[in-house]
């Protein structure tokens, strides 16, 4: 009996030590100084080598690692690593692994992957301490060359036909004409002589040059007569004619705005951009997984990639100083991590004064970033718990944000507007029907002659039992009850067990559909993955789909989130398995595992449609719009412009026919006037003011419409206000001429939205949100900028508040509506609609400035399967396994229809070119050519009265 209270008393002892000590490790580290080694990798660390050669370094891990040296009570102390230190290591990061593999440090303030050759030798906390996908720094484009932007308005193929057509209408012009002079006539008619058929031989041969010159002057638009009398030669120059109408108005539509408008680089946002590019090469860092996957790749762009940096080995480095050496050069393009991306434009920025390099588009890669420490070393577990702390505060964007110079113009996001009218080069399908014409002219005229790895961590856990000398019966005891524990825990709570999960309809992971038996069918990659966990570790389960009805309503609101939350809460299910994020207030009722699905969010927004051609002959100068206030959804929209050009057009055009018409009265006055007092009894006949203006109205409307017209006048002056018109109009008029065809032929597509602020100032879109999730939320309770005139303009409009997601997707498909949510949903949303209509009514817009969305499978508060769950993440490998196999990704995938036409990336070439109306400062100096004349013409109206009154002569007014 004794014995038995002392086994007893020893193991409640044990138990009670070895929780007091776990409890203290997790909270400090009671000033314990940790070794750490760091080497220069900005904006995380940036090492300087001071003049007495000592290393300096700042950055965003050292502001984390200050932060976690406070917070768990240590002092710090740093092994800086550079690659003169490590040359007999190859570069730091192998000198670092050396080091942490023979406990020379504590860990590395950098952070790392977790791949499977490292967790050999290091462990990497399970939480990652640094998350975000890849992109490239690469050249900002520059402007090509204009020295032969005469011949981009056509295709290379249609000047090699206008050239081939050109040859065969010489050729059969001259045969024909030959014919008409003595080929088929004169020589069977009137039989003529050897002399005189050599001299008409010598005149054949000149018909080519006459006929060349003349289909010149036509295609230069200069005009040419031929005088020919036979109807198939009229036929074949007609057809030429409409051929040359087409061909010339084609080209001078658009050769203006290829002149003018500068032509820039394509840009390079993807892999494929930069495979393509022949002026930019790629320089790879091969100790970063990226690095790593791009030189190991065995297909597809990859491969080509690394193919071209194995073939110039002097592209491949591990020293970040090298790269950035090599970087600005402005000759090649780097993946790495954005936060890099963006410290290294803005620095560069900082430097040059100048947005010399960008940051491409997100690539299709994210990465996990860990804490590494030695193998078996009690610091993972410790940090591990504070990194997540860490994260849901977004501490570490905030000291990634302070370490990175402004240089918000390098990343500002090309309008929308500067490309919605495209230009490209007119190709031979475009003008085919005018050479169509040209061969239906050609038939009569012979008739007469004939196209993740997402690296994610696991924990592992090392159960370490610092156990006392003693009996050996107690320690045996002791370590039997942790084991059995420990087992009881996997075994036990999964194995063989039925778990009862929730389920709300949220495509595209579960898609719940009403049968006509009233029950449900469940599809989407939900099921799929919560089956292939049941089997993997041998559980059953059942569902208990989350429908609301009145009752449900009444107590929890419409919304599946918060009914789901209370059954899990409450303990009438086992747990939620749509996936919820994480919030301080979901978490104070129910727990959560780790994350099964991450994504970044987006935006579903209709499609922009074209925009009503009626009123385009308007467009080539400033719009025309007049201010108007108009309410609409209880929201007051303002906008106001007007056009400066046309109205100064019209002030012109009346400035002139006003001056145009005092001239003339004015001089008929003055020659009555010394008329009379020189008593000439001559009779003149009076013209009102008006008489004049309309008359002279009728003459400016023709000059400015290019109709051409006269007026007869004597006066200097009145001849310098005409001249100064004509010139005017001139540049007036070839200015409208040399754009409007592209103006008129041209698509103008309605601005699309592809950011927050976009949707802020559209009047025809409108946000919907779902107020029980995150994202929602937080534009909700936004106290500023773009996101609280979202929230507001959606709280006056409580229609647009929703939490049913059946009347989200309504509401969404009527179009007018924009609905944030994860990619995967925008896309299935898109898709499905597209397979419903057959058009591409709706598309998505790039990710939204969110931190990236985590998902989780809720549980009960402190509930054995918690740690269960979590043990099958990281003990049992089973969601890691389908991570790293791409299974989920591949489920989710393979759920989403297949609309490919929808989520085309548009081609960089076909902006490169824009369509701008012509504003009022690109015609100042028409308007200032103006000016001038104007002011001689009334310093020479005024000397000639002036003279002609002293001198008593007589006027022609015309």
């Amino acid at each position: 009996m004794l014995s038995f209270h002392l086994v007893t008393v020893s193991f409640l002892a044990f138990n009670v030590y070895w929780a007091t000590e776990s409890l203290a490790h997790k909270t400090r580290l009671n000033g314990n100084t940790l070794s750490f080694a760091l080497f220069h990798a900005p904006p995380g660390y940036v090492v300087t080598i001071t003049p007495d050669g000592n290393f300096t370094f700042r950055g965003s891990y050292a502001m984390e690692m200050d932060w976690l040296a406070k917070k768990l009570n240590f002092t710090l102390s740093y092994r800086v690593l550079n690659h003169t230190i490590s040359a007999k290591y190859g570069n730091p990061t192998n000198h670092a692994f050396h080091l942490i593999e023979n406990k020379e440090v504590d860990g590395f303030a950098v952070v790392f992957i977790a791949t499977p050759e490292r967790k050999k030798i290091m462990d990497l906390t399970p939480f990652f301490a640094w998350s975000e996908p890849y992109t490239m720094v690469v050249p900002r484009p520059e402007e090509e060359s204009r020295l032969f932007a005469f011949i981009w308005p056509f295709h290379p193929s249609v000047w090699l036909l206008i050239g081939i057509t050109m040859v065969v209408m010489v050729v059969v012009m001259s045969l024909f004409s030959g014919s008409y002079d003595w080929l088929f006539v004169n020589d069977f008619l009137n039989p003529v002589d050897q002399n005189t058929r050599e001299e008409r031989m010598t005149d054949f041969w000149q018909l080519p040059s006459i006929y060349l010159v003349y289909l010149i002057n036509i295609m230069t638009n200069q005009g040419g007569n031929i005088a020919v009398s036979r109807s198939s030669f009229h036929i074949l120059v007609g057809a030429w004619l409409l051929v040359a109408t087409v061909l010339v108005n084609s080209y001078s539509g658009t050769v203006v705005s290829y002149l003018t408008v500068p032509k820039m680089k394509p840009s390079i946002h993807t892999f494929e951009d930069l495979a393509a590019s022949p002026d930019v090469g790629i320089i790879l860092k091969v100790d970063t997984d990226i690095g790593q996957k791009i030189l190991e790749a065995e297909s597809g762009v990859l491969k080509i990639l690394g193919d071209q940096a194995r073939s110039k080995p002097d592209r491949l480095f591990t020293d970040p100083a090298k790269i950035n050496a090599r970087l600005v050069t402005g000759l090649y393009a780097y993946p790495y991590l954005q936060v890099f991306a963006k410290f290294f434009v803005s620095d560069q920025f900082k430097k040059d004064g100048k947005c010399r390099f960008q940051m491409s588009k997100p690539l299709s890669l994210t990465g996990f970033w860990s804490m590494a420490f030695q193998k078996g070393s009690k610091l993972t577990s410790i940090f591990n718990d504070v990194l997540v702390e860490i994260w849901e505060t977004g501490l570490p964007s905030r000291w990634s944000n302070e370490v990175i110079p402004r240089a918000p113009q390098c990343f500002a996001k090309e309008k929308t507007r500067a490309h919605l009218t495209d230009q490209v080069p007119i190709r031979l399908t475009d003008l085919m029907g005018a050479f169509l014409i040209l061969g239906k002219g050609h038939l009569p005229a012979a008739h007469k002659i004939k196209t993740i790895i997402i690296t994610v961590f696991c924990r592992k856990l090392i159960c370490v039992f610092s156990v006392m000398w003693g009996r050996l019966f107690i320690l045996l005891i002791t370590g039997q009850s942790y084991f059995w524990a420990a087992e009881s825990k996997r075994n036990a709570e999964l194995n063989g067990a039925h778990l009862t999960f929730a389920v709300f309809h949220n495509p595209p992971y579960d898609v719940l559909t009403l049968r006509p038996d009233g029950n449900y069918s469940h599809k989407g990659s939900g099921p799929t993955w919560q089956k292939w966990l049941a089997k993997k570790l041998n559980f059953t389960i059942s569902y208990r789909y989350v429908i609301l009805n009145q009752t449900n309503i009444e107590k929890y609101g419409a919304s599946n989130i918060e009914y789901g939350l209370h059954l899990t809460a409450n303990k009438e299910v086992d747990a939620l398995v749509n996936g919820l994020t994480p919030t301080p207030e979901r978490k104070k009722k129910v727990d959560f595992s780790y994350f099964i699905w991450t994504e970044p969010y987006a935006m579903v927004v209709p499609r922009p449609g074209e925009e009503p051609r009626l009123f385009a002959f308007v467009r080539p100068f400033q719009s025309l719009v007049i201010y108007l206030c108009y309410t609409k959804n209880n929201s007051i929209f303002c906008f106001h412009s007007f056009s400066k050009v046309w109205l100064l057009i019209l002030i012109t055009m009346l400035a002139v026919v006003g001056f145009m018409s005092f001239f003339s009265k004015f001089s008929l006055e003055m020659d009555d006037f010394i008329a009379e007092h020189r008593q000439e009894s001559e009779q003149t006949q009076t013209r009102t003011l008006s008489q004049y203006a309309g008359s002279y109205f009728v003459y400016v409307l023709n000059i400015i419409t290019n109709q051409g017209g006269n007026v007869m006048a004597t006066r200097l002056s009145f001849r310098i206000l005409v001249g100064v018109w004509l010139l005017i109009a001139t540049v007036l008029v070839n200015s409208y001429s040399g754009t409007i065809v592209s103006y008129l032929t041209v698509p103008k597509i309605k601005p699309s939205i592809n950011t927050f602020e976009d949707l802020a100032v559209s009047t025809d879109v409108e946000l919907i949100i779902k107020k029980d999730v995150v994202i929602g939320q937080q534009i909700l309770v936004a106290k500023s900028g773009t996101l609280k005139i979202l929230g507001d303009r959606t709280r006056s409009n409580p229609e647009r508040m929703l939490t049913d997601q059946t009347e989200i997707d309504k509401l969404l498909a009527k179009g007018g509506h924009a609905y944030p949510w994860i990619v995967s949903f925008c896309k299935f949303f898109i898709a499905g609609q597209f397979k419903k209509d057959g058009d591409c009514r709706f598309e998505m817009t790039d990710p939204v400035p969110f931190p990236t969305a985590f998902f989780s499978v809720v549980l009960q508060k402190n509930s054995k399967f918690t740690r269960a769950f979590n043990d099958a993440y990281v003990v049992f490998f089973s969601l890691m396994l389908m991570w790293e196999s791409g299974q989920i990704t591949f489920w989710v995938t393979n759920d989403i229809p297949r609309a490919p036409k929808c989520f085309a990336k548009i081609n960089p070439r076909a902006t490169l070119t824009r369509q701008v109306p012509i504003q009022l400062k690109d015609l100042m100096s028409a308007f200032f050519i103006f000016a001038i004349g104007l002011g001689l013409a009334i310093l020479a109206f005024v000397m000639e009265n002036v003279i002609r009154f002293r001198h008593g002569h007589t006027v022609v007014v015309g």
